[in-house]
């Protein structure tokens, strides 16, 4: 795969603005790109962040992340139709691999498809990527309630 230049569609509060998870649970500080069925989003692993132990982004820390990067593309959508963003839950975890903790001042990059969507489960395919290096995938089952 080859890595292309990303420029950042959104970062910092401006992401928070539009997933529903806040600090100290927000995941993401940058949005890269928002399609119909997929989002490329990032973060910068930081010391205080509190899924890091003993220098590295945990296991928990990268699954919450390839959850929020759903939230970001569900919110973005949502953001430009005026829409409220939706609530998600993680319903099931399929397939988890992790092949390397990122380190604190890492750069990662997630990448999420969307596989189907039945009524409001929503499943997904997602990769983190430190540059070229496949660190986690996985694929989730999400749960959005678009009531709230």
């Amino acid at each position: 795969m080859e890595s292309k230049q990303l420029v950042p569609l959104l970062q910092d509060e401006a992401v928070i603005d539009i997933i529903p998870q806040k600090p100290p649970m927000s995941m993401l500080d940058t949005v890269y790109e928002v399609t119909e069925n997929t989002a490329t989003v990032g973060l910068t692993v930081q010391a205080d962040n509190i899924f890091c132990d003993d220098g590295y982004f945990q296991a928990i820390g990268l699954t919450e992340h390839m959850a929020q990067s759903a939230a970001a593309h569900r919110g973005y959508l949502a953001q430009q139709n005026n829409e409220a963003t939706p609530v998600g839950f993680i319903a099931t975890i399929r397939n988890l691999k992790i092949h390397e903790l990122p380190k604190i001042g890492d750069h990662i990059t997630t990448q999420m498809e969307i596989i189907s969507v039945v009524m409001n489960f929503h499943s997904i395919q997602t990769e983190i990527r430190r540059g070229d290096d496949l660190l986690a995938s996985c694929e989730m089952k999400l749960f959005l309630r678009e009531d709230m």
